[in-house]
């Protein structure tokens, strides 16, 4: 056989196979495509307290980040029960349809006003614990921002996940970093940090320490966001961000 006519034929060969392929990856993705739906909605809000975000529609998928009641999320389509959903931190995934509304129709505020509902119970019971502090001391309530909640969890998430433990993420730079990335204003700033099994003993611990004492008294912070998730190093990773407008 002459050596054109070999190489005709793999040419043949080749573009025999690479169109078969084809053929069954657009079948593949038809497929899967027939079985998504249109959401609804394009806003969506989160009623669980703490809801993961996995990669694929279905349990068994790995969690790509984790939402909070009350937060705001993009919705792109429906899939066996499960939203596709975008958070603020442009984290793209899956939750389950029994825990995601449509924001208009629950009437969601979604222009970052402050107020203390969407926090879970955890986060709750630091703010109470502080707030009380600053009462007892003749300061008034620190407010909660949706921003800075939200920034506070990141961080909070961040430090658990990458497994350190620092005022300044490897990632999102300082906490003024992270404010000034998602144009939170403030006059003055700050952040504690602690690891502990449970949330009094992270305060406790900040009362004994000057520094962070001296944020949580400070006269010139009105504004705070809380983030609390679980650490396997020390039970509970805890990040409070305050802000003075």
């Amino acid at each position: 056989m002459r050596k054109s006519t070999l190489m005709f034929l793999i040419f043949i060969f080749l573009l025999i196979v690479t169109l078969t392929t084809s053929l069954i990856n657009s079948i593949q993705s038809f497929a899967a495509m027939s079985d998504y739906q249109k959401a609804g909605f394009n806003s969506g809000v989160v009623k669980a307290g703490i809801l993961n975000v996995r990669i694929g529609p279905g349990l068994d998928y790995p969690v790509v980040c984790r939402v909070y009641q009350g937060d705001i999320v993009r919705v792109y389509a429906k899939i066996n029960g499960w939203y596709l959903i975008q958070n603020d931190f442009n984290f793209v995934g899956m939750v389950r349809e029994d825990y995601l509304g449509s924001a208009a129709e629950s009437g969601s505020n979604q222009n970052g006003s402050t107020n203390s509902s969407g926090i879970s119970p955890e986060e709750q019971q630091l703010l109470n614990l502080i707030n009380q502090t600053r009462k007892n001391a003749g300061i008034s309530n620190l407010k909660i921002d949706s921003t800075l909640i939200k920034l506070s969890r990141l961080k909070a998430e961040d430090m658990s996940g990458n497994n350190y433990f620092a005022h300044t993420s490897p990632a999102y730079g300082s906490p003024f970093d992270m404010m000034k990335q998602y144009a939170v204003k403030y006059k003055a700033a700050g952040e504690n940090i602690a690891g502990n099994a449970t949330v009094k003993g992270a305060f406790d611990a900040w009362m004994k320490s000057e520094s962070h004492k001296k944020n949580i008294l400070n006269k010139n912070f009105n504004y705070t966001g809380i983030g609390i998730v679980d650490s396997k190093v020390y039970g509970k990773i805890l990040v409070q961000q305050f802000a003075g407008r």
